[in-house]
């Protein structure tokens, strides 16, 4: 039977979306007393959730095994169809963004034969298309390679962060007191802790378009 957290989703404050919000409207010692909440069970699931889909990565190379093996472990255990949905949307765009800026790079794309990643065919097939010839199953793509062609980092993680922001709202749609709805307020806080702002030194925008996590590189 599905554990309910009422007096923990009602003790969490409403997170604005991440273009409204001045800051965090729970800090992250306060968050981790109200999950202290968790079943041991459930607050063992919501670990693996979030190391799987952490808005940030270790440099590594791209595909990480250390990091699908992750995902996928998360991924297998966790019995909600609608949070595995989410972790497979997590890991289309990464893989997605990674080839654009491999391919900006002027870098082939590597994409070996027997992967099962997410549109290994298609990128394998049509590696030098416009978009990868997705655009229409993904029209943000056609914006994504424009704002790299520029360099503008920033508005390119925000561009990602609004779609993985809408993605989660959906996820707890309407609201619940389940696992579900704290595992969708614990990631949408973890996007709000990404949310970039630009730097005046422009730091900002170097580190977000040189980060090795963001990389495809062949083994």
């Amino acid at each position: 039977m599905a554990q309910h957290y009422h007096a923990l989703i009602a003790s969490l404050p409403h997170l604005p979306h991440p273009r409204r919000a001045p800051g965090l409207p729970i800090g992250p010692a306060r968050l981790r007393e109200r999950l202290a909440w968790l079943s041991p069970a459930d607050a063992a699931r919501l670990a693996r959730l979030v190391a799987a889909l952490a808005w940030t990565l270790p440099p590594a190379r791209w595909p990480d095994d250390a990091w699908l093996d992750a995902w996928q472990d998360a991924l297998r255990q966790e019995p909600d169809p609608a949070l595995r949905a989410v972790g497979h949307f997590h890991l289309e765009w990464r893989l997605l963004i990674a080839a654009l800026r491999r391919r900006r790079s002027g870098l082939p794309l590597a994409i070996d034969a027997a992967t099962e990643l997410p549109y290994a065919q298609q990128l394998r097939h049509h590696g030098q298309a416009p978009q990868f010839g997705l655009q229409h199953r993904h029209p943000w793509l056609v914006l994504a390679e424009h704002l790299l062609a520029r360099g503008d980092g920033i508005r390119l993680e925000q561009l990602l962060i609004e779609r993985a922001w809408r993605a989660l709202e959906h996820l707890d749609q309407p609201p619940g007191s389940g696992f579900r709805a704290v595992a969708a307020y614990r990631l949408r806080w973890e996007l709000l802790t990404a949310w970039p702002r630009p730097e005046p030194d422009g730091g900002r925008v170097g580190a977000w378009l040189d980060q090795g996590a963001w990389e495809y590189v062949e083994p």
